[in-house]
C-alpha cells in the first residue's frame, strides 16, 4: 500500500467511511457494468435485447460515475484539509524551534519540503483515489472472468502475479531509489541556482570565480540529467513489461486457451472484452506508479521534518507562562557556557562561564575581536539560545523553559543579518507624527515620501528602515549587533550621540554589540570578551 494512503487513513479526521463506501460504489458498478454490456450483446446476438437490460445498465453507469465523482471530490478535499493540517503544524512547530536547528539545518532545507514536497503529495491525491477505484473495478471484473471461465481466470492472475513479481524484484527497488536520488539533486541544484543569483556581483568581477561555479552548476546539471535517463529506462521497462505481459495474456486468452478447452470458443467475445476492461483498468498504475512512488517520497521528507521539529531540544513548548513582558527589575547570565559543535575535528568555540547582571536604563557595549563570542552573548541574553550550562536570570531568578517567550517579548533587536518584513510590521499602524519624526530622524523622509519603499533604498538605508520599525515597537531592551558598521560617518556619529542617548532618557535599556572605541564615553559600562570570556 502507499505511503500516502497510509498516512491519509490514519488521520482521525479523514472520512474514510464516505471515501470507501463511494470507492466501492463506483468499483463494484463499473465490473457489474461489464457484465451487463456482455449480457446484452449476447441477448442482441440471439436475436432480441431485454428491455430492462438498458435501464440496468444506465443505472450501473450512473453508480459508476456517481461514485467515482464523489470519491474523486471527497478525496482531494479530505487531502487537502489534511495537508493544511500538516503544513500548520510543521509551520507552528518551526516558529517556536530552537534558533540554532532552523539555523544549522532547517534555514535552507526546511523551505523545499513545504512547498515542493506538499505540492507533490497534494497532486498524488487525485492519482490515489482513481488507482483505489480502478483496483475494484479490476476485482469486480476477475469475479465476472472467474463465472465465464475458471481457466481464463487462472491465466490472468498468473499473468498479473507474474508482472508483480517482476516489477516488484527487480524495478521498484531500483526506480524508488533513483527518484528518491533525483529529488536530493533537484535541492541541490536548486541551492546552486540561488548561490548564481546572490554571488551575481562577484562572479562578474572574476572569471575564476564564475568558471569554478558553473563547473558546480554544471556537474549537478549533469547529474540530475544521468538520474532522469536512469529513472526514466527503470519506468521504461515497467511499461514494456507491463504491456508486452498484457498483449501476450489476450493472445494466450484468444489463440491458445480455447484451442485447449474446446467449450470456451462460445465465450471468446464475452474473455477478450472483460480481459481488455480490465487491462484498461490496470493501465493507470504503470504510468502513475513513478508519480505515487514520488509522493511517498515527499511525505516521508514532511514527517521527518515534523519528527525533526518535535524532538529538537529546547523549542518552545506553546504553554506560554504568563502575558508578555513589558518590565523588569534585571536580568542577567549566572555561570552560563554556551557551546558550538567542531567540525571537521577541530576545537569546538565555547562562551564561558559568564556571569552578568544588567539593569534597566542602563547602556552597555560589548567588544571584542571577531569570533569572540559578542553575538553569541546576545543571543544568550535575548533568550534565543539556551546555555549548555548555567541560567538565564530575570529579576534575580532562574528562567523556566515556558517563560522564555514572555521573557523575549523584553527585546527588540537588531542583528547583523537582520530582517527588513515585506509589509513592515508596525509602519503602516503607527502614530504618523511619531513615524514621521524617526524618518526623519533616519534621514529617510526624502527617500521614501511618507511611506517607505524598502526597494529603492540601499543596504544601509534598509537597515535604518528596520531600526524605525523597531523603536516604534516602544519594548523595555534594545539589543544592536555592529548596527553602525554599515553606516556613513555621519549617521553613525548621529546613532551613538543622539538616538543611543535618545532611548536611555526614555528607560530603556540598551545592549549594543560594536567595535567602535570612540563612542566608549556614552556607555555606561563595556565588556570586553576575549575567547569567550569576560576580560
Amino acid at each position: 500500500m502507499p505511503k500516502l494512503i497510509a498516512y491519509l487513513l490514519q488521520e482521525p479526521d479523514f472520512p474514510r467511511g464516505r471515501v470507501v463506501f463511494m470507492v466501492v460504489v463506483s468499483g463494484l458498478a463499473g465490473g457489474a457494468l461489464l457484465a451487463a454490456i456482455n449480457l446484452s450483446a449476447a441477448q442482441i446476438a440471439a436475436g432480441g435485447l431485454d428491455p430492462r437490460q438498458f435501464f440496468i445498465a444506465l443505472t450501473l453507469l450512473a453508480l459508476t460515475i456517481y461514485g467515482q465523482h464523489q470519491a474523486l471530490g471527497q478525496t482531494t478535499l479530505a487531502a487537502e484539509e489534511v495537508l493544511l493540517k500538516l503544513r500548520l503544524r510543521i509551520g507552528d512547530r518551526l516558529r517556536r524551534a530552537d534558533l540554532r536547528l532552523v539555523e544549522a539545518e532547517l534555514a535552507q532545507d526546511g523551505c523545499p519540503a513545504l512547498t515542493n514536497d506538499t505540492q507533490l503529495v497534494s497532486q498524488s491525491a487525485l492519482s490515489l483515489a482513481l488507482l483505489a477505484r480502478s483496483s475494484l473495478v479490476v476485482a469486480a471484473s476477475l469475479v465476472y472472468l472467474g463465472w465465464i471461465s475458471l481457466a481464463a481466470l487462472l491465466v490472468t492472475l498468473a499473468f498479473i502475479g507474474t508482472y508483480a513479481f517482476i516489477y516488484r524484484a527487480f524495478i521498484h527497488l531500483n526506480l524508488e531509489l533513483k527518484l528518491r536520488e533525483g529529488q536530493a539533486l533537484e535541492k541541490g541544484f536548486s541551492k546552486r541556482v540561488q548561490e548564481l543569483l546572490t554571488s551575481f556581483k562577484e562572479i562578474k568581477l572574476s572569471q575564476s570565480k564564475s568558471c569554478r561555479l558553473f563547473d558546480d552548476y554544471g556537474r549537478c546539471a549533469i547529474a540530475i540529467s544521468a538520474n532522469k535517463r536512469a529513472a526514466n529506462a527503470e519506468i521504461a521497462n515497467s511499461l514494456t513489461i507491463g504491456y508486452s505481459s498484457f498483449y501476450l495474456l489476450l493472445v494466450v486468452l484468444v489463440m491458445v486457451i480455447p484451442t485447449l478447452d474446446k467449450g470456451l470458443a462460445g465465450h471468446v467475445f464475452k474473455i477478450t472484452a472483460t480481459v481488455i476492461y480490465i487491462l484498461s483498468e490496470l493501465d493507470p498504475w504503470l504510468t502513475w506508479i513513478p508519480e505515487i512512488v514520488r509522493a511517498d517520497a515527499a511525505l516521508e521528507n514532511l514527517c521527518h521534518l515534523e519528527e525533526k521539529l518535535q524532538a529538537a531540544p529546547y523549542g518552545d513548548s506553546g504553554r506560554y507562562q504568563g502575558k508578555p513582558l513589558h518590565s523588569f527589575a534585571s536580568l542577567g547570565l549566572k555561570a552560563a557556557v554556551f557551546r558550538y559543535p567542531g567540525q571537521h575535528g577541530q576545537t569546538p568555540f565555547v562562551l564561558g562561564p559568564i556571569e552578568l547582571s544588567i539593569m534597566p536604563g542602563e547602556m552597555l557595549f560589548v567588544t571584542g575581536r571577531n569570533g569572540s563570542g559578542k553575538t553569541t552573548l546576545l543571543k544568550l541574553l535575548a533568550g534565543l539560545y539556551r546555555q549548555e550550562a548555567g541560567t538565564l536570570r530575570l529579576n534575580g531568578e532562574p528562567l523556566e523553559a515556558d517563560s522564555y517567550p514572555a521573557y523575549r517579548e523584553l527585546f527588540a533587536a537588531l542583528f547583523a543579518d537582520c530582517h527588513l518584513f515585506e509589509d513592515l510590521h508596525g509602519l503602516a499602524d503607527a502614530d504618523s507624527k511619531q513615524l514621521g519624526h524617526w524618518l526623519e530622524t533616519m534621514g529617510l523622509s526624502g527617500q521614501t515620501g511618507g511611506m517607505p519603499t524598502p526597494q529603492a533604498l540601499s543596504n544601509g538605508q534598509k537597515k535604518r528602515l528596520a531600526l524605525v520599525a523597531a523603536l516604534l515597537e516602544d519594548k523595555p531592551v534594545y539589543i544592536f549587533d555592529q548596527f553602525a558598521a554599515d553606516q556613513d560617518a555621519e549617521f553613525r556619529e548621529k546613532f551613538y550621540r543622539k538616538i543611543l542617548p535618545s532611548l536611555q532618557r526614555q528607560g530603556k535599556t540598551v545592549i549594543a554589540a560594536t567595535h567602535d572605541d570612540r563612542y566608549f564615553d556614552i556607555a555606561d559600562r563595556v565588556l570586553l570578551l576575549a575567547g569567550g570570556r569576560l576580560a
